[in-house]
This record gives C-alpha cells, sequence and structure tokens, in this order.
C-alpha cells in the first residue's frame, strides 16, 4: 500500500510538473478553441494518472480552478421564457433568482445539461446523450454574463461545483461519472424515456 501511494505521488509529480505554467495557462485559454485544447490537456494527463490512484480528481475540477472567464467571448444572457439577449453586467440577476429560473428551466425540458464548451467531460456527456437521441436543453455556462452566479445557483441547488451538471426530468442526476454509470447499468435509456426525451 505504502509502494503504491509513492509511485502515486511520484506520477503525480511528474503529470503536474508536465502542465503549463499559470501564466502559459492564461495564454492558452484566450480563444474557445485553445480553452479546448487546454481542457483535453489536462483531461489526457489525468486518464494517464487513472492507474496512480489519482482517479478521484476531476480534470473539470483542474481546468475550472485555472479558467480565466475574462477571456472569453461575448456572451450572452441565460435563456428566459423570451429567449436569450444582450446583457450587461449590472443586470446579472441575484443568486436566488437564479435558482428559481434553473428550476424553471428544468421543469421545462426533459433534460438539461450545465456545460461548458471546452470542458472533456461535457463533451462526452452530450456526446452519449446524443447518440441516444435525447431532446435535451445545453447550457454552456461560459457563453452566459452569469456564468459565475449560474454555478453559484446550480450548487446551491445541488451541492455539486463541478461540471457538467445534468438534470433529468426535473431531478439532479450529477455529472459526466454519474450519468455514464447509469448508462452502464442499462438505468438511462429508461430514465430518458421516463422524462420524456426521447426523440
Amino acid at each position: 500500500m505504502a509502494a503504491a501511494a509513492a509511485a502515486a505521488a511520484v506520477t503525480a509529480g511528474a503529470i503536474f510538473a508536465s502542465l503549463p505554467s499559470r501564466g502559459v495557462v492564461r495564454s492558452l485559454q484566450k480563444t474557445p478553441s485553445s480553452r479546448k485544447s487546454f481542457g483535453r490537456l489536462v483531461s489526457t494527463a489525468l486518464l494517464t494518472a487513472h492507474g496512480s490512484q489519482l482517479a478521484f480528481f476531476s480534470g473539470c475540477q483542474l481546468s475550472h480552478a485555472l479558467s480565466d472567464p475574462a477571456a472569453s467571448k461575448t456572451r450572452r444572457r441565460f435563456a428566459t421564457a423570451a429567449g436569450p439577449r444582450a446583457m450587461g453586467r449590472s443586470d446579472t440577476k441575484s443568486i436566488e433568482q437564479l435558482v428559481e429560473l434553473v428550476k424553471q428551466k428544468n421543469s421545462e425540458h426533459p433534460v438539461v445539461v450545465y456545460s461548458k464548451t471546452w470542458c472533456p467531460y461535457c463533451m462526452d456527456v452530450k456526446r452519449l446523450l446524443s447518440k441516444l437521441h435525447t431532446n435535451m436543453l445545453v447550457v454552456e455556462l461560459d457563453e452566459l454574463v452569469e456564468e459565475d452566479e449560474l454555478q453559484e445557483a446550480l450548487y446551491d441547488l445541488t451541492g455539486q461545483r463541478t461540471i457538467p451538471n445534468v438534470f433529468i426530468g426535473g431531478k439532479h442526476i450529477g455529472g459526466c461519472d454519474a450519468t455514464v454509470a447509469l448508462h452502464m447499468k442499462g438505468k438511462l435509456v429508461p430514465l430518458l424515456a421516463e422524462a420524456g426525451a426521447k426523440e
């Protein structure tokens, strides 16, 4: 056990030493395409470390911690019943209002995926649900003015800070691991059908 832990520590040190410095990270994340590349870099590093007892560390957690919201492109408002529209920071809703708006969106759509465009785990979930011909609403948080506030609202609602954040039939499912686990157990498709999410 001690030897395995020591090996994991050595592997972890090597992997994270190979990742870009914070200054380089900010440069990498100037555009959506470069943020996506960085997300894949982190994901690859963590997958490499999977056999060294580092599977508990989420690639999206690390990528989000190093992300630079200010580097994002022009953003839109979180979609309301009237549809998305341009909005300034001064119009940002309170966390309480956003919690209610999230609940409303979750009740209006059979499946809602709160995602970020550059996150590889989010891409995996969206790809899986698309292959299952799922009628879903995808909310790309990094394209919205209220990105930080929405993540706080989702945390208040679910206790989950990481992305993706998946809701089916108005019920919180979890992230990528939870969604894939349901599919592996043969429970995801029936759940989607029950929610009326099958196209």
